[in-house]
């Protein structure tokens, strides 16, 4: 992940990003920010093991030593073993930081080993970051109390910065099946439970007429989800095949133990499916009155919610996808970014 100057800046301030890993949504946050700054970029990654984090630390150490944020802002990515030293050095130097929470970095599920919080020392870097950084900036509102939680004072700013999305990109081509989707990474146990994927397989045991598919399995977990026949199960696909099933599916069914803000749901309502979900993280207020909250985390309840969905006209679609072009749009994302930066 180099360096890159922008074509046409705004500005010819500099920005320091600080990531752990390279998902679409952070790539895109580059390629935002490059268009506006000049941007130098840290990739730290992480490890099970003991040295290669005491390396990576070094190696941030010693990055930001050459790359000091004074008069500068840093931008954290996640609060997490890499968010300590940029906080800290922004605090000393007198920059400005802002840390972006996405859900995993506010959660502990002590019986899953499950979350920043459930690592002592991930957790106290996580601490600090968040409760000393100047700016907060959480995918969803969900994540607001969920950082109080684990860190009563915060020192900084709160601004709710949801991700954005493309309606130009994600959208319906062709005719609606009874067909039920739901994507989600998953390669053990844990992130099948955490993904709702047990959730989703027992609802489709109860609705055999129904063509349910998960996108998003490794090896391991094909293997592990004992799935009906009318379940299919899918690897990752790219996003073009991705956007096929959207098209297709009538349905999208996000049954998560615990979420930030999770994209699928938002790509899935663009593409017109009917949302149904839990009430984990930012769930509920990504769908909001354009589909269907589980109250609990019954499989009889998911089936029922799953079937009246099913049943919804075809302007329950189209409701969804302006319920996420209005609130989850590229560029209301650009400006809060820019605002965090900017102010």
């Amino acid at each position: 992940m180099p360096s890159s100057q922008p074509k046409s800046a705004e500005t010819d301030r500099t920005l320091l990003f600080v990531a752990m890993g390279t998902p679409s949504f952070i790539r895109e946050d580059l390629d935002l920010l490059r268009r506006h700054f000049r941007v130098r970029t840290f990739l730290y990654r992480p490890s099970r093991r003991v040295l290669p984090n005491v390396w990576q630390q070094m190696r941030l150490l010693a990055w930001l030593a050459v790359n000091p944020p004074r008069s500068r802002t840093v931008i954290v990515w996640f609060a997490d073993y890499h968010a300590f030293l940029p906080v800290l050095f922004s605090r000393l130097c007198g920059g400005k930081s802002v840390v972006m929470l996405a859900g995993y970095d506010v959660t502990r599920i002590p019986e899953l080993n499950y979350g920043v919080f459930s690592n002592p020392i991930r957790s106290a870097c996580a601490r600090f970051a968040i409760g000393r950084a100047d700016i907060l900036a959480p995918v969803a509102r969900a994540l607001i109390d969920k950082a109080r939680l684990h860190v009563p004072a915060i020192r900084g700013r709160i601004v709710h910065v949801p991700f954005g999305f493309d309606a130009s990109q994600w959208f319906r081509d062709t005719p609606k099946e009874n067909l039920v989707l739901t994507v989600g990474f998953a390669d053990d146990r844990t992130r099948i439970r955490i993904k709702g994927l047990d959730l989703f397989v027992r609802a489709a045991e109860r609705l055999p007429a129904v063509r349910f598919a998960v996108i998003g399995l490794g090896p391991d977990a094909r293997r592990m989800l004992k799935a009906p026949p009318n379940v299919q199960l899918f690897g990752g696909l790219p996003r073009s095949e991705l956007r096929q099933f959207y098209s297709r599916a009538r349905v999208y069914a996000q049954l998560s133990l615990s979420e930030g803000m999770p994209n699928a749901v938002c790509e899935a309502m663009l593409c017109e499916c009917v949302p149904v979900g839990t009430a984990a993280g930012g769930i509920p207020e990504t769908i909001g009155d354009a589909g269907f909250i589980l109250a609990g985390r019954d499989a009889d309840a998911a089936a029922e919610a799953i079937r009246k969905a099913l049943k919804s006209p075809a302007s329950a679609g189209r409701k969804a996808r302006q319920r996420v072009a209005d609130h989850f749009s590229g560029v209301i994302r650009r400006e809060k970014i820019l605002s965090c930066i900017l102010s």
